[in-house]
């Protein structure tokens, strides 16, 4: 006679989750763990909503393979998410489910079911990237009389400079700068140096004079003296563009973001000549498959150009925690 399947709390196998398995046993990054905390918010929300029960009354019965295409297609049609960011949420879902098999087996029929659910497609879009006149009016707005203007401004040219992640950048120490090169932490825990251009060495070694921090110290700090986060990046790009957009009327038509600045890092070293396995390096791409979409993206600008008759463009540089265990995922944030 099979014996009945005790039931188990969700939260409890949640915290097991990310301390056991994705800290202990895979070490993955910070921003791994962020991200995945960030869908199990929003997953938690939307299984409260719907079983009409607080979250350490919710047991792993209720996180099933129709749960979580409902919760797919409520990120789809209520919070207007695109493909990607789906199967990035998936991802995450899908981690926890090996999980789950592993220490509660007797859900192993449950978790299968929902590690059976596949990716979405998606169309790759061209890549946008900021010509060289757009770039110089970007870097030109900053107000280099002010503590913050000059901040943002540093932080504007080092990302041209690298071409890195955001969240590279912003995880830059002043010890990290040595001489005319730059160590940057990457995804999975991989380092790389990257050179720095004459005029950023100096602009960076200034600003860390004239802001007297310590080699320890963040480079990029808020106006409260915290760690500048991925938003406040955002905020500042934006504020940015909004006003060199006065002098440059084509940035006004483009949606820009810091990774749009890594975008046009790697257009204009492929456009200056650089061998593509030099730019995968440079951006700290693993494979150079991942590199390959600036070349097709390069290819699209020269053919849109010759339909043109040959004339080039001018070229340049929700969620609300209530209790214990939403509290538990907000720890995770600092590590």
């Amino acid at each position: 006679m099979r014996k009945a399947k005790t039931s188990v709390n969700l939260g409890a196998l949640l915290e097991s989750f990310f301390n056991k398995r994705l800290v202990e046993q895979q070490n993955v990054s910070q921003n791994t763990v962020d991200s995945y905390r960030d869908t199990w918010k929003l997953f938690l929300n939307f299984l409260t909503n719907n079983q009409k029960l607080p979250v350490l009354k919710l047991s792993l019965e209720v996180v099933t393979a129709e749960a979580v295409l409902d919760f797919f297609a409520h990120l789809e049609s209520e919070r207007k998410c695109g493909s990607r960011t789906r199967n990035q949420r998936r991802a995450a879902i899908r981690s926890f489910a090996k999980h789950g098999i592993l220490y509660e087996p007797q859900y192993l029929e449950q978790f299968q079911r929902i590690l059976a659910i596949p990716s979405k497609r998606y169309e790759s879009k061209v890549l946008d990237f900021l010509t060289r006149i757009e770039m110089d009016a970007i870097l030109a707005t900053p107000d280099l009389e002010t503590s913050l203007g000059r901040r943002d401004y540093v932080l504007l040219t080092l990302m041209y400079n690298t071409g890195a992640r955001i969240s590279e950048i912003l995880s830059v120490c002043c010890k990290d700068i040595v001489g005319s090169q730059i160590l940057i932490h990457g995804k999975g825990d991989k380092e790389r140096i990257m050179p720095l251009w004459p005029e950023t060495t100096k602009l960076i070694r200034d600003f860390i004079c004239s802001e007297k921090r310590e080699s320890s110290q963040p480079l990029f700090l808020n106006e409260r003296g915290n760690l500048l986060t991925r938003s406040g990046a955002a905020y500042v790009l934006e504020t940015v563009v909004e006003s060199a957009s006065q002098t440059c009327g084509s940035l006004s038509a483009k949606k820009i973001s810091p990774h749009t600045i890594r975008h046009t890092t790697a257009m204009h070293l492929l456009q200056s000549g650089t061998d593509i396995n030099t730019i995968r390096l440079w951006l700290g791409h693993v494979h150079l498959n991942t590199t390959h979409c600036y070349i097709e993206a390069d290819l699209d600008m020269k053919r849109k150009a010759l339909e043109n008759g040959g004339i080039m463009k001018p070229q340049g540089y929700s969620f609300k925690p209530t209790d214990e265990v939403k509290t538990f995922l907000d720890t995770l944030g600092v590590r």
